[in-house]
């Protein structure tokens, strides 16, 4: 029984994956485009849409909400969408912030490989939340290097419980994991010019909630109401 709830759960997330919108190519439009330093055009929304992944994490979301957040993104070009993980095709976990700071290193890194295995099994990305507001710069580099090691897809700043993403994060992140993983700026990005400041520092993805009213600023037509 509980073989064919994997194999259940397998099936459905390849069907996830199937279904999103070319992700590998937006992903790779993105990477390249963060890891070659030019400046992000604010001109064409179009060119600004690869790189926000639209969230909506409130504990009361409702399902037509996680509908229209769908529609939303097809109708922007947003590359994934970000709920809750009922919905979900991509995961993220937080880093065991206490266990790094307590030194037990081959700890955090057991624990996020082992989150890792099961994600990559169901062919799901998985991204690692730092929690970088609460860490040192050194404690940062520490955690970078032990997501990479465990094999994450993704570093990612915070969940902006505790303080939001930071340029300076954002370019220490991408100096430590180079192009072995991908960078997501999180918490705080709410303008076109502050998506344009990550990217710039070496951001793949930006996690927001600001994405429609983004893309409005930047002349996206608006989405009829259904």
């Amino acid at each position: 029984m509980k073989a064919s709830r994997n194999r259940k759960l397998i099936t459905n997330q390849k069907n996830i994956r199937k279904n999103i919108l070319e992700t590998d190519k937006i992903w790779t439009m993105a990477q390249t485009s963060a890891l070659s330093s030019s400046p992000i055009s604010l001109n064409k929304w179009r060119s600004v849409a690869p790189f926000i992944d639209h969230s909506l994490l409130r504990m009361d979301t409702t399902r037509d909400q996680v509908i229209r957040l769908c529609h939303e993104a097809v109708h922007y070009c947003f590359p994934t969408v970000f709920v809750h993980p009922s919905y979900a095709g991509e995961l993220d976990m937080v880093m065991n912030v206490a266990a790094l700071k307590s030194g037990a290193r081959d700890f955090v890194k057991n624990d996020i490989r082992t989150i890792v295995e099961v994600a990559h099994e169901a062919e799901v990305i998985l991204k690692v939340i730092l929690e970088t507001p609460l860490l040192t710069r050194e404690e940062k580099v520490v955690a970078c290097e032990l997501s990479v090691a465990a094999g994450a897809d993704f570093v990612k700043t915070a969940t902006g419980l505790f303080g939001g993403a930071t340029v300076e994060d954002i370019a220490l992140m991408r100096s430590v994991v180079g192009d072995r993983a991908r960078v997501k700026a999180s918490g705080g990005v709410r303008t076109a010019k502050d998506l344009a400041a990550m990217v710039q520092a070496g951001a793949d993805r930006i996690g927001t909630s600001s994405g429609v009213n983004i893309m409005r600023d930047l002349g996206a037509p608006e989405l009829a109401q259904r």
